[in-house]
């Protein structure tokens, strides 16, 4: 299991995997992964991005930093309307490893994201270092001084239809002084879809909350426009994904920022469609944007 998309991949005629594109001018591609037709995790991110702990606070018993450091894990799930959408989701179920490492508690959640004391990682650290059950932080330092340390925390969506996995490799790694960052998290900087344009600050706004766009006529195009932000690099290192519950996704092959969304018609049963944005660096930083996009 690996945290890349986690959509079904039917296999189209070839006539499909072409398909002409008016609005932009251009020949643009078509493939089905980016069709999400079961419950899906598209994207697992851990904030921080990645945990850079200081060699002094690890070796100081008395640091009150290392008790409150923690980790946040967040998933993206993804589900269809005609499968009862993302409320049909009724739990997440979070480990350290698949099967889950010796020493490790899983936890079940009906919230997509969980929140990990660093503590609670030093069970699964012992496990993979061979260290005893009793590790210490300054045992975490030793270990740590000779390179990062990479797990696997592995979420489960569960509806009453399915389940979908997906796995985060999280790297804890040391520092010595306090000028060092760990790496940051890309960013959403806007997104056009159509005539409405959605700035950086209602993005960041809305959090993980899903956005409301405004109802589109079926069977027409809309274009989407994602402009990602790597804010400690080259946003052109960025991947961008997106993702529909329904209708169909064409891009150029000369960009990944540039989408044309073929509205569903008629025949489409449901009075809604997800469409979904994620934004990945080089380092593995990850986030999204969700929207609630209104069929007429």
């Amino acid at each position: 299991m690996t945290d890349e998309p986690h959509a079904t991949r039917a296999r189209w005629r070839l006539a499909l995997l072409l398909l002409p594109c008016v609005t932009l001018g251009c020949e643009m591609s078509f493939d089905s992964t980016f069709l999400v037709n079961e419950l899906s995790v598209l994207s697992v991110r851990c904030e921080p991005a990645e945990m850079v702990l200081n060699r002094e606070d690890l070796l100081n018993p008395e640091s009150l930093l290392l008790e409150y450091t923690t980790v946040r894990v967040s998933a993206l799930a993804m589900n269809p309307e005609r499968l009862g959408g993302v409320d049909a989701i009724e739990s997440y179920y979070w480990s350290i490893g698949d099967p889950p490492v010796e020493g490790s508690t899983p936890v079940v959640t009906t919230t997509p994201h969980l929140d990990i004391p660093l503590a609670d990682f030093l069970p699964a650290l012992a496990a993979y270092g061979s260290w005893d059950e009793n590790m210490t932080f300054a045992d975490l330092e030793e270990y740590l001084s000779n390179g990062p340390i990479t797990l696997p925390l592995v979420v489960t969506a569960i509806s009453p239809e399915a389940t979908a996995t997906a796995v985060k490799m999280f790297t804890i790694r040391e520092t010595v002084g306090y000028e060092e960052m760990g790496n940051l998290n890309p960013e959403v900087d806007e997104l056009t879809i159509g005539t409405r344009t959605f700035s950086h600050e209602f993005i960041q706004a809305m959090g993980d909350s899903p956005m409301h766009a405004t109802p589109v006529a079926r069977g027409t195009e809309q274009v989407l426009v994602v402009d990602p932000d790597d804010l400690d690099g080259d946003d052109s290192d960025t991947t961008t994904y997106m993702y529909t519950t329904g209708g169909i996704l064409q891009w150029s092959a000369d960009s990944m920022r540039t989408w044309v969304w073929l509205v569903p018609d008629d025949d489409f049963d449901q009075e809604q469609v997800t469409l979904a944005v994620t934004v990945r660096d080089p380092e593995g930083g990850q986030t999204w944007l969700t929207i609630e996009q209104p069929l007429e």
